[in-house]
């Protein structure tokens, strides 16, 4: 599956979203042409990731010899460079705005991080509310989602079987069975888009689970998908570009985190084949450097701080977003994901060039 540009990919999309949100909330949607706004939409980060995810982590399932291994694999990707997000969310908040901690009793401020060091990352008490945008760090509802991925993958694996053919079969119906639990919950409980549980529900892998399955199904049969995707790059393109068009004729849509179906599946394949054209572009400019979830977890920080200080309304702060976001980024890649992912390697039992990839 080596060399590919996945790594490239997130990077992208993780700046996707740092763009569509810094716009949004900097307030300068005006000094952007339709067009320019629109463009970005076409590739939302968060289904992309979903996406990458699902291809990705249930290859290093199948990698890993014991549940264990794979577990500790999961941990070490996601929590170190959370837990230190999280100590940096908490002295930008004392260092801006220490009155938001006045007041606060021991039990709530404990619970909150005993929510944010878990798998309660969407959890956002009162106390925070006077903060910036309300939401200290809002991206993060989609951590609980892939925690809940790696959780959900085994069992997964355990109900399809090893049967490559009757898998296949089963992986077909899990896909359509979590695509229908998805348009449920977009269209059929429209009405209840405001209420506390159906906020909980988008917190979960019920509604998100099909594009996650649908990389599952793009890596366990990879050796017969891959010359539809190789050097495609071009061709999936245009049918992503066909895809959009529908949906937006239909005013389905095309650049949220509930993707028109038709818009999911094009641009997974879009993805896919971004992965396997050019192989190791990503290499070369990234040299193995993977900041993509550093811009990610630290974006939302970043935006409640420039909105705290009243940095909004021109375009010189989303340029400030994006350098501080970046910079923060390669930090926490240099000093906290890249030592700790090293300790993969007393897991795993694979070369040494395998965890070259970030998964």
């Amino acid at each position: 599956m080596r060399p590919n540009n996945f790594d490239l990919i997130r990077l992208l999309a993780a700046f996707q979203v740092v763009l569509y949100h810094g716009i949004e909330h900097l307030k300068i949607g005006e000094f952007f042409p339709g067009w320019v706004s629109v463009f970005p939409r076409c590739f939302p980060g968060v289904p992309i990731f979903f996406v990458i995810s699902g291809f990705l982590v249930s290859a290093s399932y199948k990698r890993s010899q014991t549940l264990k291994s794979y577990t500790v694999n999961r941990a070490l990707r996601i929590y170190p460079g959370l837990w230190v997000c999280l100590i940096f969310a908490i002295a930008s908040v004392f260092v801006l705005k220490p009155e938001v901690f006045t007041g606060v009793s021991y039990s709530k401020f404990f619970t909150w991080v005993a929510a944010q060091v878990s798998i309660v990352q969407f959890y956002n008490p009162d106390f925070l509310r006077s903060y910036g945008l309300g939401a200290l760090n809002g991206s993060l509802w989609t951590i609980p989602v892939e925690l809940q991925f790696y959780i959900v993958l085994p069992i997964a694996y355990f109900l399809i079987g090893s049967n490559k053919e009757i898998r296949n079969k089963l992986l077909l119906i899990l896909i359509l069975f979590f695509l229908a639990l998805n348009q449920f919950h977009c269209h059929g409980l429209r009405d209840y888009n405001t209420t506390f549980w159906y906020r909980i529900i988008g917190c979960t892998f019920l509604p998100h689970f099909w594009l996650f399955l649908v990389g599952v199904a793009f890596q366990q049969n990879f050796d017969r998908l891959l010359p539809y995707f190789e050097g495609k790059l071009v061709h999936w393109s245009v049918v992503h570009a066909v895809s959009v068009s529908l949906a937006i004729y239909l005013g389905q849509a095309y650049g949220s985190n509930y993707p028109f179906p038709l818009v999911g599946l094009s641009l997974a394949g879009l993805t896919m084949a971004f992965a396997y054209t050019g192989r190791g572009l990503a290499n070369r400019l990234l040299n193995h450097n993977d900041i993509s979830y550093g811009v990610y977890i630290y974006h939302g920080l970043m935006i409640n701080a420039l909105v705290h200080l009243g940095w909004v309304g021109s375009v010189a702060h989303l340029l400030l977003l994006f350098v501080t976001t970046a910079t923060l980024a390669y930090l926490s890649w240099r000093f906290v994901e890249r030592p700790c992912m090293r300790l993969k390697k007393r897991f795993q039992n694979q070369p040494k060039d395998v965890t070259k990839q970030t998964t």
